[in-house]
């Protein structure tokens, strides 16, 4: 049985915060910086589309229609679709991006009551191009998006 993921992209431009220093930098629009965010939620297994963020609008346009890739597994995983989405966006670093979303899962899921920070996304260069790749995880307290997630189902925006 073949089943379909599409791959919605949308643009999204974040706050701006008061410093781009630390995890803030992945909001920097100096010198061409982009970030490309999964929407952390629509990982789940019985879901059978990814919600993609970028404040590159060449990303946009060049996906404004949705996405299709197909699988022959009655539910796709995690690791199918994030190889998939680095696939359709850029080629580059899946096994990065499947790493840093254990390490989310993980940290959100931590009982500690250490404040041991994890950021939500992996950066590197491309030329003279600074790109961010990495995952929206929602949550309703603050109207930026979250760089940082901590134990305990915590979040610092």
């Amino acid at each position: 049985m073949r089943k379909r993921l599409s791959i919605n992209v949308t643009h999204l431009e974040a706050e701006k915060p008061k410093q781009m220093t630390g995890a803030n930098v992945l909001y920097n629009t100096y010198k061409g910086t982009s970030y490309t965010l999964l929407d952390f939620n629509f990982l789940k297994k019985d879901n059978m589309q990814l919600q993609v963020f970028t404040n590159n609008k060449r990303i946009t346009e060049k996906y404004k229609f949705l996405y299709e890739i197909t699988s022959d597994r009655k539910n796709a995983n995690v690791k199918f679709r994030i190889f998939k989405y680095l696939t359709a966006v850029i080629l580059a670093l899946p096994f990065l991006l499947l790493e840093k979303y254990q390490l989310i899962v993980n940290r959100l899921s931590s009982e500690s009551p250490k404040n041991n920070k994890t950021t939500t996304y992996i950066w590197f260069l491309v030329r003279q191009s600074t790109w961010y790749f990495g995952f929206y995880v929602p949550y309703n307290i603050c109207s930026q998006l979250y760089a940082i997630v901590l134990s305990k189902d915590r979040r610092i925006c």
